[in-house]
Parts: C-alpha cells; sequence; structure tokens
C-alpha cells in the first residue's frame, strides 16, 4: 500500500508542475487527453501501469516536443478502481468539459462497452486498452493499436501447427481458465472456436473463474479431469494462484499453461515464483527487455527521466498505454496541420486515426495502419507466441510475427 500511494503521489506532483511549467510559452489551448483505470483494488498494477506508460508519453511530447505545434497537453486521469458506475460517471464529466477530450482510454472492457454509444454520441476517440469484436462493429471511435483478445489465440493455434506432431500424438486438446466477461468470451468462444475449426486444437473444457478469486482447486479439478495438454489462461491476479495450487495438486507438469497478453505482466510471473519457467503467453508487441528495439530504448530512457531506478510493475500495460498516446498524439497532430486549432476536436482526430498509414511505433509493434469501416479499426494483425525464461528473467519470443484474422463470434470477419 505504501508503494502504491507513493507512486499516485508522484503522478500528482509531476502532472501538477507539468501543467503550471513553462505557461508563458504555450499557445492559447490546450488538447485534452484521458485515462482512467483501476488504479487501486486487484488490478492496480495494470491500471497504474497503464495510466503511467499514457502520462509518460504526454509528458514527453510536452518537455522535449512543444506539445502539439506549441498547444501543451493536458492529461486527465484517475482511478475507476474497476468499478463501471465511477467509470460512467467520470467519463460524463470529462465529455462536458470544454474543450472536451479529443481522446479517453479506459482500462476496463465491461465499462467500454457500456460507453460505445456515447463515445459515437460525443465524438470523442478511444484508442482503447481493450479488444473485443463487438466494440467495433459496426466501427465508430475505437481504435485497436493491435489485434483482438480471440485473434491472439490464433498465434499459439498457429504455434502448435507448426511445432505439435499431430500424426504421433494426435490432436493436442485445451482447457481455458477464465473470467464470464467479455475478454474470455472472446478468448474462449471466439478464438477457441476458431481454432477447433482450422484443426489447430480441440476445447475439451471451458472453466469460469469468479474475478478476484484466491481458490480456483474446484475448476482446476474439472479441468484435470478432460486432462487438457495446453491451458489458456484469462485470470490476471488469479493466474499465479491457478499454476501454485496446479502445481500442489501435482497436474501441473501435465499441463502447459499459456497465458493472455495481460496475464504475463511482471507481477504476476513474479508471483508464480520457479513454476513460472517454461510458460507460455501470446505477446502483440515487443517487452521492456528488448532494449535493442528503438521504441523500448526510447520509453525506458523516457520513464527514467521521470521515474529514476523505479520498476515498472506491469510492462505489457505500460507499454499497451504508452502506445495509445503515442497514437493519439500523431493523429491530433495530423488533425492540427489538416483543420487548425479550432477544429482540432474527437471528430478530426477520428478522421486523422482513419488516414493513419504505415505509422511506425520504433519497433514495439508492426506499423499502425488504420482506415474506415470495421477492418479499418484494428491498426495492426500481428501476435506472436513466447516463452518465459526464469534464469534470465525475461520473456522470449518463440515464433515470429504471425498475421492473425479479425474473429468475431461467427468466424472470420469480412467486409
Amino acid at each position: 500500500m505504501k508503494g502504491l500511494m507513493s507512486m499516485l503521489v508522484c503522478l500528482a506532483v509531476i502532472m501538477f508542475s507539468t501543467l503550471n511549467s513553462a505557461a508563458e510559452e504555450w499557445k492559447d489551448g490546450m488538447v485534452r487527453i484521458g485515462t482512467m483505470a483501476g488504479m487501486t483494488g486487484g488490478f492496480a498494477d495494470v491500471g497504474q501501469a497503464q495510466v503511467m506508460g499514457v502520462d509518460d508519453r504526454i509528458k514527453y511530447q510536452n518537455d522535449e516536443l512543444g506539445g502539439i505545434a506549441g498547444h501543451k497537453i493536458e492529461h486527465l486521469w484517475a482511478d475507476m478502481k474497476t468499478d463501471v458506475p465511477t467509470a460512467i460517471r467520470l467519463y460524463k464529466r470529462w465529455a462536458a468539459l470544454e474543450p472536451k477530450p479529443v481522446e479517453i482510454a479506459i482500462g476496463h472492457s465491461t465499462a467500454v462497452q457500456q460507453l460505445i454509444k456515447d463515445f459515437n454520441k460525443d465524438k470523442i476517440t478511444n484508442v482503447t486498452f481493450n479488444w473485443n469484436a463487438p466494440d467495433i462493429i459496426p466501427a465508430g471511435y475505437l481504435f485497436w493499436p493491435v489485434p483482438g483478445y480471440a485473434d491472439m489465440v490464433v498465434a499459439f493455434g498457429k504455434w502448435l501447427k507448426d511445432n505439435w506432431d499431430y500424426s504421433k500424438k494426435g490432436m493436442p486438446t485445451v482447457g481455458f481458465l477464465r473470467w464470464d466477461h467479455p475478454c474470455g468470451v472472446a478468448i474462449a468462444e471466439y478464438g477457441g472456436k476458431y481454432c477447433e475449426q482450422q484443426g489447430f486444437f480441440k476445447v475439451v473444457a471451458d472453466e469460469i473463474v469468479p474475478i478476484g478469486a484466491v481458490d480456483v482447486t474446484s475448476s482446476l479439478v474439472k479441468l484435470s479431469m478432460q486432462k487438457p495438454n495446453f491451458v489458456y489462461t484469462m485470470l490476471l491476479g488469479s493466474t499465479p494462484i491457478a499454476i501454485k495450487q496446479a502445481d500442489k495438486m501435482g497436474i501441473l507438469k501435465d499441463m502447459q499453461f499459456v497465458l493472455r497478453a495481460y496475464d504475463t505482466g511482471k507481477a504476476y510471473v513474479n508471483a508464480s515464483g520457479e513454476l513460472a519457467d517454461g510458460l507460455m503467453g501470446v505477446m502483440p508487441c515487443a517487452r521492456l527487455t528488448d532494449t535493442d528495439v528503438p521504441g523500448i530504448a526510447k520509453l525506458l530512457k523516457v520513464h527514467k527521466k521521470y521515474h529514476g531506478e523505479s520498476e515498472i510493475q506491469d510492462d505489457f500495460s505500460y507499454i499497451v498505454g504508452w502506445l495509445g498516446a503515442d497514437i493519439t498524439i500523431a493523429a491530433s497532430t495530423n488533425a492540427l496541420k489538416k483543420h487548425g486549432f479550432q477544429k482540432l476536436t474527437g471528430e478530426t482526430v477520428k478522421e486523422s486515426l482513419e488516414e493513419l498509414k504505415n505509422f511506425d511505433t520504433g519497433g514495439i509493434t508492426h506499423s499502425i495502419n488504420f482506415g474506415p469501416g470495421t477492418l479499418g479499426r484494428r491498426g495492426n494483425p500481428y501476435t506472436r507466441a513466447i516463452r518465459y525464461d526464469y534464469k534470465g528473467k525475461q520473456w522470449k519470443p518463440i515464433t515470429g510475427w504471425y498475421q492473425v484474422p479479425f474473429l468475431t463470434k461467427d468466424g472470420e470477419y469480412h467486409e
């Protein structure tokens, strides 16, 4: 708790000083960008990192690059406590500001889904932290910088296709450990179903685990009865609990755990201890340990400038936050150049996002290419499989970048 409070105070102090520094140098009018996430509670590591990633990118833009054509970016941020009514209240408060934010990102899938109509009505973009197919069908103001949760399952399926000996071992089997939540539905009912249709694997179990569960034993017992070769998880803090309990039950050796991207965060891997060695995961971007990647080297330098030697507790979430802000700033800059500051709104930023092509993230992801329509909302169709090296304390890619389809409940989406 002490570390959490220090982080929140640090963010607040830095943001206050940023808002008041060199004010006389800025042009009239500011550009607002908003971020809300669960910065306290069970998913604090994820929420804090998402907000910090956005905030660091914005501070860098203001301090080093003169904001957006001389206009300062104001970063609105808040702890929504993973509470949907709180997120809705915060959104409505921010949307009523003048000028209203050109973009608001929310670290909660259910809150995003309940606010989609508001984003469209208020004409506020969301380069989102959540990637569920129904959110962008039909196309509106939400944009994905990475493939969807369901799409990422295909990277694991393609790894199996390339590495599993089907002739000797037969069809590999998979069990899901997940929440009854939009992300979990996407992973199991969209991604799992598609991979079965493609002959990558057979789903033999689909266990629903309560959010924040501290005991996963009953689900593991049911899962083990089906003897899956692989267990694909979507549990965040309950993932290391499941891994430890599976080991205690003596079944961990019989099933390979495969972690959703958000479940691969440092805090969750560290909580698994030595049992993390050999875990698999899916990842649509580089990691903080990939220091030879220019975009990673840059964000690490920026983070050190503002936070010293303090560690980023959830590297994937920090990268997602940084990436969303990076894309939003680029689109806002282009919109201002095209329309002028007085017409820099969520509507013109949306138009600019649709026109964004070959946007270079410095190797953090493949280049970003948005466009009109639903397929144009997914800016990057590439992801890969990774494996954890406990001795080296890092995730390592075990595949190249797979181009994956955009999946819906009915299979691959086409326009």
